[in-house]
Order: C-alpha cells, then structure tokens, then sequence
C-alpha cells in the first residue's frame, strides 16, 4: 500500500486521500491538522477524524474557532438517579 511505503500512519492517510478528492469537488484544501480526532469512551481508541470542507474561506474561520474552544469528549455517565438524588441499585 502507498501509505505503507511512505511511512505514513494509516489514518492520516486516509484522511488526507479523502481530503484530496474534496478537492477535485472544488472544495478548499484542508490539511489532517485541521481535523479533529474522535476517541471511543471505552479505552479512549481513535475512532474518525472530523473535518469540515467548505467552497467558502469563512467556513474556515468558525471551524478554526471550534477547534480551539472544544474540549476532549467526556464519557457519558450511565448510571440513573432518583428523584430524591440517591442513586438506583443495580
């Protein structure tokens, strides 16, 4: 495979492939810094990188702000309370 040979992580491949071929869409260039990655809740595993393409620069603008001001993903917490704040024996 290409991205073997060149010594290029699998997913950054990918990413950067899907990227290109936006590109012959007309879409503007987005390079695999400007992708966020997304982890599992268990054992915190890469699951995607999340990009935004967009045939207009101040898409870029509100993107480069979402990266910056977004936090890691927190686990959900399953677990149910009751009314009164206690929470339910399993």
């Amino acid at each position: 495979m290409e991205a073997a040979s060149k010594g290029v992580p699998l997913p950054k491949f990918l990413a950067e492939t899907y990227a290109k071929q936006m590109e012959t869409l007309h879409y503007l260039p987005v390079p695999f810094h400007q992708m966020k990655q997304v982890r599992s809740d268990i054992n915190n595993l890469p699951l995607y990188h999340l990009a935004l393409f967009s045939r207009h620069s101040r898409a870029y603008k509100y993107w480069k702000d979402v990266l910056r001001y977004s936090t890691p993903q927190l686990p959900l917490d399953y677990r149910e309370e009751k009314t009164d704040g206690t929470e339910f024996n399993d």
